[in-house]
């Protein structure tokens, strides 16, 4: 090895012990769950789909290996979760005499972590998220479809006030028919 190479390999190896004390115990350990809630419409007949008018469904959620089978009572209404914020994952949808609908959905980068000096820390917080979707109207055109939901979200904000929020919302999501699946390319909420 030439003297060169030792420098690099001793600079190197300092560089990686003085990094190490800065890993392990102090990584953050919150819990972020997040639940869905809504019903599932027929997009032909804008009827909710439920075992009361013979159209009952399945819903469930992939995220990495886990899947989650989500309840559906007799009106229809599904409550589907948690899922861990921040991961990717897919929801499948299905009923018999129609096809299998499923939306492949990114994960959000979490935030950059704030500074030591600050309190109040997200990466620490136990939070959940549930989205109540009351109705969700798509429309199809070709290998695009727009779909626009009403409904809540409700939450605890991870950082200054723990006051549980209600606020109404509006989603809009954008999806692409890429290789005989529906993929969400955009999602906006107001």
């Amino acid at each position: 090895m030439t003297a060169i190479g030792r420098k690099v390999l001793a600079a190197v190896a300092l560089l990686t012990v003085g990094l190490a004390p800065g890993c392990g115990d102090e990584e953050k350990q919150g819990s972020h769950q997040i639940w869905f809630m809504g019903s599932v419409y027929n997009g032909a007949t804008g009827q909710i789909l439920s075992a009361n008018n013979g159209t009952a469904y399945e819903i469930s959620l992939v995220s990495g290996t886990t899947t989650i089978r989500g309840t559906v009572d007799p009106n229809g209404r599904y409550t589907l979760g948690p899922l861990q914020a921040w991961n990717d994952y897919a929801v499948t949808i299905s009923a018999t005499d129609f096809r299998a609908f499923t939306s492949y959905n990114a994960g959000i980068a979490p935030p950059t972590p704030p500074p030591a000096s600050q309190a109040s820390d997200v990466y620490t917080a136990n939070t959940t998220q549930t989205f109540d979707f009351d109705d969700c109207r798509i429309e199809v055109n070709g290998a695009r479809a727009n779909a626009v939901c009403s409904g809540t979200a409700s939450f605890v904000p991870a950082v200054g006030s723990k006051t549980p929020r209600v606020e109404s919302r509006r989603w809009t999501f954008q999806l692409a028919r890429v290789g005989g699946r529906w993929i969400m390319e955009r999602v906006e909420s107001r």
